[in-house]
């Protein structure tokens, strides 16, 4: 995003503000730093998403995370019962 800023502001430079170019180069820089916005907005969400699932895995195991049977369960029944054995 800062390559596409330096080219918006080289070309405002060079150009001039009133350059047709200019303005092309200025409302494709809005569009894509809304389009960024979006993409991190939504990045986040499945960060926190993700955060959860992996705070349920941790938590159904019944020794916590040093689960040895955690990586390679499908269950929580399947960890719990490796977990009591470990």
């Amino acid at each position: 995003m800062l390559a596409l800023q330096g080219v918006t502001t080289a070309l405002a430079l060079q150009e001039g503000l009133s350059s047709p170019i200019f303005a092309v180069s200025v409302a494709f820089s809005v569009i894509v730093m809304y389009d960024a916005m979006g993409v991190r907005q939504h990045a986040g969400k499945q960060a926190a998403v993700l955060n959860q699932v992996g705070a349920w895995a941790v938590g159904a195991c019944g020794c916590g995370a040093g689960c040895p049977a955690l990586a390679n369960s499908h269950t929580s029944a399947f960890c719990r019962t490796d977990c009591a054995k470990a």
